[in-house]
């Protein structure tokens, strides 16, 4: 009973196991006879590696990030694992919020004042989200590397240029100053992102087109607790259509959406929004069943 609760823990974290973490499910005597047997091997300062897992780059990423309180895989090591090629390295790196510094064997350690908000897990691994891995790295390149990581991440789909751009604005706020290089790179980048608002405007017109739903107004202000930018309007069915970019996931973002939305929804408006995942048929089933319902509402 107590390998497998060792293997539930460790197989995740490529066969690392903290010590507290195993001395919270087995006995501190049956832990000293793992260590005495080789099950159990320390390999960095309270981490252990449990026999039969390869010794490789991702278990000692993975271990080495789980010795030091608070770290998270950084720079070219994080790169690496977000699959971002440009800039993956061999090495294991890690960062660390705070003034005391860390150092690991074979690792290169890097301290910063903020961390904890820019921080994900991924393959089991507590690793800088990839727009702040690409900040981070940024320093170190010419704007046109900027630009082809940035290129890839967007292909890879685990972070956005506005995503890049978000997370300049926040690290700034801490102090942290903006480089040319990257608003160069992010500069055309945010305005073809920008774009897909516009294209998921003209995506779901022709829906409403295509399906022979009501037409409706478009690009209308309406006044609530302040001005809003209506994108698709059925001003007699107070009925507002907001289609939107990946960039409205942003918590910032999102945030804005979701005051806008409840402003207008105490207005009297129903807000249907439409992510760029969405498809033709339940855009079509729900605008339908939102005009049915409020025409009902409102006799017309």
């Amino acid at each position: 009973m107590s390998i497998a609760g060792i293997l539930r823990l460790a197989t995740p974290q490529h066969g690392c196991i903290t010590r507290r973490q195993a001395l919270g499910i087995i006995t501190t005597g049956t832990f000293n006879s793992l260590v005495e047997n080789g099950v159990l091997d320390r390999r960095w300062p309270g981490v252990y590696a449990v026999e039969g897992f390869r010794h490789d780059w991702m278990q000692a990423a993975s271990g080495i990030t789980l010795s030091v309180p608070g770290a998270a895989l950084s720079f070219g090591a994080a790169a690496r694992l977000w699959g971002l090629e440009f800039a993956a390295g061999t090495e294991v790196e890690f960062t660390t919020e705070g003034s005391k510094k860390w150092e690991r064997e074979g690792a290169t350690a890097h301290r910063t004042n903020s961390l904890k908000s820019f921080t994900t897990t991924r393959s089991g691994i507590t690793v800088t989200n990839a727009a702040r891995t690409i900040v981070d790295l940024s320093r170190q390149m010419t704007p046109g590397q900027v630009g082809a990581l940035i290129d890839q991440s967007r292909i890879l789909k685990v972070c956005s240029a506005f995503e890049v751009n978000a997370c300049l604005d926040e690290l700034q706020r801490t102090g942290r100053r903006r480089t040319r290089n990257v608003d160069e790179a992010l500069e055309t980048r945010l305005m073809n992102d920008k774009d897909v608002d516009s294209f998921l405007e003209i995506r779901s017109l022709k829906w409403i087109h295509r399906n022979g739903l009501p037409e409706p107004e478009t690009q209308k202000w309406f006044k609530g607790k302040r001005w809003y930018w209506l994108d698709i309007w059925y001003p007699h069915l107070t009925l507002n259509i907001e289609p939107g970019g990946p960039w409205h996931l942003l918590p910032s973002v999102h945030l804005k959406d979701q005051i806008r939305d409840a402003d207008l929804t105490n207005c009297g408006i129903q807000v249907i929004r439409v992510p760029l995942e969405m498809e033709e048929s339940t855009f079509v089933d729900i605008v339908r069943t939102a005009i049915a319902s409020r025409s009902a509402m409102f006799g017309v």
